[in-house]
């Protein structure tokens, strides 16, 4: 007996005991599942073990800070008494939330001044200003001082900002807390609305993708069943089915979400895509196995255990490559560095596993165990009467055979000339609708005020004191300047615009004195008596380390383009190369980097992925069919699907990113499952029907209408994610559907054209 057979003689032999094992597995998955991650952080997007993430990761931790929050908003009178008294209050209740540095606002800015006898650092705004003239003194200060301006407010002084430093915290837990209690202060404190608040920056950006993951969790899950169970019912025509083919889908969401809780892995806004293809993963082989179940019923009436005992013989192995194929594709992303990206690689991997063994069990167990037979003569509501169709499609073929030879070469040129045009870029702005509140906010702060988003270049001396020499100090201040030249810089400070500002308050704030002090004694001498005031600010936490052998230069960008970063970061270095004494070691990092270093990783895990996924399909399609000829030829109808959709993103002009580059080995797996079981069945069938011509106008006319059931449920499970409020999901959804689409046509067009044509000998 071979295993085949004795795999299904024991499905149908144990139903009962078959259904209880499925229970108690999917009590275990279900208990893990509850305990399932959720990572919303845009670090989660970066290549592993990319060296500028690392070292960001140290800067935050040297200098006690990670993301930024930006709240800006334009007053109601400028530096009116209510309006600073707004600020003063909000400054206040926000420096009280744990695990936050400091706020940095016109209420908490420091304003350093000397007079003959003393030197002082006192509150810029001391108290609320009571007449024109002292807020007028507060205003000047706020947008000549380059220390202030820009981050306190606008450069015109007609808008406001705070900026809050968040500390540390590698898993994001407290700063999605903190960013909680932020949006309740600031609530409570604009109670009766008179502002229009706008918060940015990376903190909460990783806050709204949390929030967005969670309503897209259930958005998707909800109507994804409901299109479903509708359209099952439509063109299966059983409620029976209906239910089993549910219950498949339930069981294998179940256990493919609770085997990555099982092993450590955690749910990003990448891998939630993976929601929909599970339903249509599990789909995969549901169709097949009830209409081969059905038509040796037919055969055995009333023997259920007898027909689906030889359904499973014959649907065993198809439903088994069909399954390794869309395995393979997903495997093919872990070849990536990103780890979202092989994440969802591992993910669907399980995932089209445990629905094909799901399938196997569940289907037959559930329909043996029904106590009443099936209605054979029951048809679908809907019926597509695919006899026409597939006349239609037969004579095309025959009449046409020569159209093929110059369309498909014609296509596949069309497909590549767009995929040349496709560009490899993140933009995580991108990522949300134009209407939505996080890129609102983004474009008002940026547009108004400065850039949301933070680049940190440090200057590295390795000797302790050496940023005290005002050699090294001038270097900085060259670089720092060149920085601020850039396009999309709005602002960049370091230490030598804080000794900048105190020599001229030293120099009784002659604007001539604006410049570095000329001695090492002299910026000792500064910095000693800045720390000696009770109201200092710890520099070295914001500009240098202890030592004051690193030196930190912050910049705040409005550019989220990684291509543009990627040219800005580039100038600064070729700079530091050509302009700055080789012993200083320049380093340049920051979130904008590491996206940025993900283009590259992009394109080559594309190449990667496709030669990767592609030779292992045709060495696996070879093996299966025992044919070389046969297994070249297969790849032909799904390579198309592939081209298309890429081809079809250049000439439309979406980007190649973390969310699109999901779907090259995705679709050359999925591709192949309707190809898998429409060969499979033509060669069942060529013992009746030896004539090529007839044998395909057959097998399509018994095959036709389940290829088409399948494709269309899966279209509408994929089209749902374009509810999504996440972009990247929404593409993803899209292209899957077109690449379903399109290989639909071409296994009904292009895999009948080949087994006319090229009558390949099929073992």
């Amino acid at each position: 007996m071979s295993l085949i057979r004795l795999i299904a003689k024991l499905i149908v032999r144990f139903p009962r005991t078959n259904l209880l094992i499925l229970a108690i597995v999917t009590l275990l998955f279900g208990w893990a599942l509850a305990h399932l991650e959720f990572d919303t952080s845009l670090s989660a997007f970066v290549i592993r073990n990319d060296p500028d993430m690392l070292y960001y990761n140290k800067i935050k931790e040297l200098f006690e800070t990670d993301e930024t929050v930006v709240i800006g908003f334009k007053g109601g009178s400028l530096f009116s008494k209510e309006d600073l008294t707004f600020i003063k209050n909000l400054s206040k209740k926000i420096e009280e939330i744990d695990f936050v540095r400091n706020v940095k606002s016109l209420s908490t800015a420091n304003l350093i001044t000397t007079t003959p006898d003393m030197f002082q650092v006192k509150a810029l705004m001391e108290k609320i200003p009571q007449s024109r003239q002292e807020s007028d003194i507060i205003r000047i200060h706020a947008i000549t001082n380059y220390l202030y301006v820009k981050d306190l407010a606008s450069a015109d002084g007609k808008f406001y900002s705070l900026l809050v430093d968040i500390k540390s915290d590698p898993k994001k837990q407290r700063t999605n807390e903190v960013v909680k209690k932020i949006k309740t202060i600031l609530l409570k404190e604009n109670a009766h609305r008179k502002y229009k608040l706008y918060l940015a920056g990376d903190a909460i950006i990783n806050h709204s993708l949390g929030e967005y993951m969670q309503r897209d969790f259930f958005v998707f899950i909800i109507p994804i069943y409901l299109i479903i169970t509708a359209l099952m019912r439509l063109t299966m025509g059983r409620w029976r089915d209906t239910i089993a083919a549910l219950l498949v889908i339930t069981l294998s969401l179940i256990w493919s979400m609770g085997a990555i809780a099982v092993m450590g892995k955690t749910f990003n806004n990448v891998t939630i895509g993976i929601i929909p293809l599970i339903f249509c993963i599990a789909l995969e082989n549901i169709y097949y196995i009830h209409d081969i179940y059905y038509r040796q019923l037919r055969r055995t009436y009333p023997d259920r255990r007898g027909a689906f005992r030889e359904a499973l013989i014959l649907i065993f192995g198809p439903c088994f490559f069909a399954s390794f194929t869309t395995v393979i594709g997903f495997a093919s992303l872990m070849v990536n560095n990103i780890k979202p990206i092989v994440d969802f690689g591992i993910l669907g991997s399980i995932a089209a596993t445990l629905a094909f063994i799901i399938s196997l069990i569940l289907i037959p167990s559930f329909h043996i165990l029904l106590k009443t037979l099936p209605d054979l003569q029951k048809k679908p509501v809907l019926k597509i009467n695919a006899a026409p169709l597939i006349a239609a499609i037969i004579r095309f073929i025959e009449r046409r055979r020569r159209w093929f030879w110059v369309g498909l070469p014609l296509l596949i040129i069309f497909c590549i000339a767009g995929i040349l045009r496709i560009r490899a870029e993140t933009d995580h702005l991108e990522f949300f609708h134009k209407n939505s509140e996080v890129r609102q906010a983004t474009v008002f702060i940026e547009k108004n005020i400065a850039g949301v988003s933070n680049l940190e270049i440090t200057v590295d001396t390795h000797i302790a004191d050496t940023i005290k020499e005002p050699t090294v100090l001038r270097q900085i201040d060259m670089l720092t300047t060149f920085v601020r030249q850039q396009p999309k810089v709005d602002k960049a400070v370091s230490i030598v615009d804080f000794l900048k500002d105190m020599n001229r308050a030293m120099h009784d704030n002659d604007q001539a004195y604006y410049r570095l002090p000329e001695t090492r004694e002299m910026v000792a001498q500064y910095l000693l008596l800045y720390s000696m005031s009770p109201r200092r600010n710890d520099v070295e936490k914001d500009f240098v380390d202890y030592p004051y052998r690193l030196a930190r230069i912050r910049c705040r960008i409005s550019e989220h383009n990684s291509v543009e970063t990627i040219k800005l970061v580039n100038r600064i270095k070729k700079f530091s190369e050509d302009r700055l004494d080789p012993a200083l070691e320049i380093k340049i990092t920051s979130y904008p980097v590491i996206y940025s270093n993900m283009v590259n990783s992009i394109t080559t895990g594309q190449i990667k992925d496709l030669l990767f996924v592609g030779l292992t399909l045709l060495l696996a399609a070879i093996i299966y069919f025992r044919s070389l000829k046969l297994g070249v030829l297969t790849m032909i109808p799904n390579v198309i699907p592939t081209l298309c959709t890429f081809g079809f993103m250049g000439w439309a002009g979406i980007t190649l990113n973390v969310g699109t580059a999901l779907t090259a080995g995705i679709a050359l797996g999925l591709a192949m499952d309707d190809t898998t079981h429409f060969l499979n069945r033509f060669k069942i069938e060529q013992a009746q029907h030896p004539d090529y011509l007839e044998n395909t106008r057959h097998t399509l006319s018994l095959l036709g209408e389940p290829m088409m059931f399948s494709s269309y449920v899966m279209i509408a499970s994929y089209l749902v994610l374009l509810f999504s409020q996440f972009r990247l999901t929404m593409l993803f959804g899209f292209l899957c559907a077109l690449t379903t689409f399109v290989a639909l046509c071409c296994d009904l067009l292009i895999t009948p054209w080949i087994l006319i044509t090229f009558k390949p000998k099929i073992k």
